[in-house]
């Protein structure tokens, strides 16, 4: 279900590109994709997943 008009949905940003914005505001931010998953990437690709948690809590 889409609740966004067309005009306010052309403004939104990708979240790609929001993503993007956010890692300008926080420190030691990276930006990490799960091509093919949807919103559960600890489900669809646990290793991955853990791979890169792991790897980011280290740094």
């Amino acid at each position: 279900m889409n609740y966004a008009t067309p005009e306010a949905k052309a403004r939104m940003p990708g979240i790609h590109q929001a993503a993007q914005e956010a890692m300008g505001e926080l420190r030691a931010a990276r930006f990490v994709s799960f091509p093919d998953v949807g919103h559960v990437p600890h489900l669809e690709m646990p290793d991955r997943f853990k791979s890169e948690l792991l790897a980011f809590l280290k740094s």
